[in-house]
């Protein structure tokens, strides 16, 4: 025998060693990782997350901060007002209000300033309005008398239709405003809002 080569017996073994290992099939399907598989899991993923993004807005967007203490507080009925302002005016709002409105806004928007002031209405002391400006206040009318009193629009009925109203003027700038006009009687909604250029 030769050195380096195996007899003809040791290589039939081996070769019938080589034939017994069997791989065992797996009963579970293969799967193939696809283009599709991958854009299927993006579209899922895709699709929670804006879900998440929606739900967090919508709670961010409900919530509300005050951005100062209370300056005035009124109440009708089941329904109360607050109205709160900040206690120290910012550059940008001193520098704004001195601007017309759409330069004021532009100013504010560009500054990122946090809200001047804000209201909200209650009933039964349950947050069911809120909004966020420059400066508010319950609105006004005169009474017609001779000593031309002027008296809140809060609980009085100015459109006619026999249900309560609040008005709330917002100081958009010194030389324009905005009216604000909410229904309070048995349900609540907003009726109008009335801009003035000034």
């Amino acid at each position: 025998m030769k050195p380096g080569k195996c007899p003809g017996c040791c290589k039939s073994e081996f070769v019938a060693d080589l034939t017994d290992v069997r791989q065992v099939p797996s009963n579970r399907p293969v799967r193939e990782l696809s283009i599709s598989n991958v854009g299927r899991c993006f579209l899922w993923a895709t699709f929670v997350v804006l879900i998440l993004g929606a739900v967090i807005a919508a709670l961010y967007a409900g919530s509300f901060r005050a951005p100062g203490p209370v300056v005035w507080d009124g109440r009708f009925g089941d329904y109360e007002v607050r109205i709160y302002r900040k206690q120290k005016e910012s550059l940008v709002y001193r520098i704004s209000e001195h601007l017309p409105r759409p330069f004021a806004r532009l100013g504010f928007r560009l500054a990122g300033d946090s809200p001047n002031a804000a209201f909200e209405i209650r009933k039964n002391g349950r947050r069911i309005h809120h909004q966020f400006g420059f400066a508010f206040e319950i609105s006004e009318i005169s009474t017609g008398a001779v000593s031309e009193r002027k008296v809140e629009i809060m609980g009085r009925d100015i459109t006619g239709d026999g249900s309560p109203e609040i008005a709330i003027t917002e100081w958009a700038t010194r030389w324009a405003s905005v009216l604000h006009v909410f229904e309070c009687g048995e349900s609540f909604r907003a009726i109008a809002t009335v801009e003035s250029l000034g």
